[in-house]
């Protein structure tokens, strides 16, 4: 199988590496972050957002300018980026998280689902 890559936004310069534009254990910086988040109710997850098409990843940073922009205003902070990122790279950082969930492509998915995946795909 040829190189596969995920994208996903986060806060960075171009010249920043996507494998620094994240971290371990929870993906923070990624945006957006998925919620929910029932009132009343003791269940709570959130989860990092990825997409598999660097289009679909532009998509949603372009929809996140206006936040991005009104924010700036308040806050000392990098803009936003779209960060290309690989297989191999994105399966180590999802073995060394502790959250539950991604949401892929606008699906909702287990992490360790995709960790068994990717493992499949590549043949770890």
């Amino acid at each position: 199988m040829g190189e596969q890559y995920f994208w996903f936004s986060a806060p960075g310069t171009e010249d920043t590496p996507a494998e620094l534009a994240v971290s371990v254990p929870g993906f923070s910086e990624v945006q957006p972050r998925w919620v929910h988040d029932p009132e009343d109710l003791p269940e709570y997850l959130e989860a990092p957002t990825l997409f598999t098409t660097k289009e679909a990843a532009e998509e949603q940073w372009r929809y996140l300018q206006d936040f991005d922009v009104a924010r700036r205003d308040y806050e000392d902070f990098l803009p936003l980026q779209v960060f290309k990122i690989g297989w191999g790279e994105l399966l180590e950082k999802l073995e060394y998280s502790h959250f539950l969930c991604v949401m892929l492509d606008d699906k909702l998915r287990f992490r360790r689902d995709i960790i068994e995946e990717l493992r499949d795909q590549h043949k770890i």
